[in-house]
Formats: structure tokens, C-alpha cells, sequence
């Protein structure tokens, strides 16, 4: 029991870290991303536009998710966030990385908004 209150309690303490690893690992290879993808650099820079337009949606959208769907909810985000993560590394175009950033953002504002509730869980806040 206490060895799964400790896994939980790591668990957790690493969901705040998603969106900004999420974007510190982002932007400095913004320049790499223009050449390999032979796009300019402005269209690299919407990204984060993306990004943040996205976060905002889905935080204020998910409001009630923990609650609605539980745990279910923490791994759908972080399915979503590892599948965006990846196919931004793999992708071919601009149109691609502009949705693996908002599969990104579903999985960090997931991680964002359903930690807390967890916490309370847990915890009895």
C-alpha cells in the first residue's frame, strides 16, 4: 500500500511538468525545425500560438473531466501527449506539426487540470 502511495505521489508531481517541458524542449530548435521541414520561420513560430490557443481551450474546457471520467482521463492526456510528441518528430509538414502541437495541448492541459483532482483524492484537500 505504501509502495503505491509513493509511485502515485511521483506520478503526480511530475503533471505540472508536461507543458513546460513541452515548450522549453520546443523552442530552441526552432531553427533545425525550419530546415528540416523547408518551411520559414514563421510559420515554425505559430506553433506556439497554437500551443497556448489550444491550452486555453482545453483547460477551460476540462473542467469536470476528472470527475465525469476518473483516472481514464490522466491516461487519455498522456496518451495524447506522448502520440503528439511523437508525431511532431516525425512529421513531414507544417500541417502536421500544427496538430501534433494540439494533441500536445490536450495531454498537458489533461495533466493540468486532472492532477488537482487526483490530489484531492488522495489527500482529502
Amino acid at each position: 500500500m505504501k509502495k503505491e502511495f509513493y509511485l502515485q505521489l511521483v506520478t503526480l508531481s511530475m503533471f505540472p511538468a508536461i507543458m513546460p517541458m513541452s515548450l522549453r524542449m520546443h523552442t530552441p530548435s526552432f531553427l533545425d525545425m525550419a530546415t528540416s521541414l523547408v518551411a520559414d520561420m514563421h510559420g515554425i513560430q505559430y506553433t506556439i500560438i497554437i500551443f497556448f490557443f489550444a491550452i486555453s481551450i482545453f483547460e477551460l474546457s476540462f473542467k469536470k473531466q476528472y470527475a465525469l471520467f476518473g483516472e481514464k482521463a490522466i491516461l487519455l492526456g498522456i496518451g495524447a501527449f506522448i502520440f503528439g510528441s511523437l508525431l511532431a518528430v516525425f512529421s513531414g509538414g507544417l500541417t502536421t506539426l500544427y496538430f501534433a502541437r494540439v494533441l500536445q495541448a490536450f495531454g498537458g492541459a489533461t495533466a493540468a487540470v486532472c492532477y488537482r483532482g487526483k490530489v484531492a483524492e488522495l489527500f482529502d484537500v
